[in-house]
Formats: structure tokens, sequence, C-alpha cells
């Protein structure tokens, strides 16, 4: 995979063009509301057809 296509998001919103990025690289850190909105961006990558590949640090 070309790392030119990786997107580290930083944001609490999903990218707009899901389809332009070849992975997508987020870090939520354990508090509420981020896992919140973490959840809620996971279940958006699912449904657009997304692999989604987690790890615990």
């Amino acid at each position: 995979m070309d790392w030119r296509h990786t997107l580290i998001n930083l944001s609490t919103r999903c990218p707009m063009e899901l389809d332009a990025v070849g992975r997508i690289l987020e870090v939520l850190v354990q508090e509420p509301t981020v896992l919140e909105t973490g959840r809620q961006r996971y279940r958006h990558y699912q449904q657009a057809g997304l692999a989604i590949t987690t790890h615990t640090l």
C-alpha cells in the first residue's frame, strides 16, 4: 500500500471522500465522548464497506 493514500484522522468526523483514501488510521483516547464518536465513525466505515482492523494498545 502506498502511504500517500493513508489518512491519519484526528478529527471527530469521517473523511468526506472515503474512496480517495486507501487507509484510515485513528487513535482513540479512553474518554466517553471520544469513544462514542469513534463508534459512530466505525459504524459509518462498516456501512461504507471498508475492511476494519482494530488494535488495542
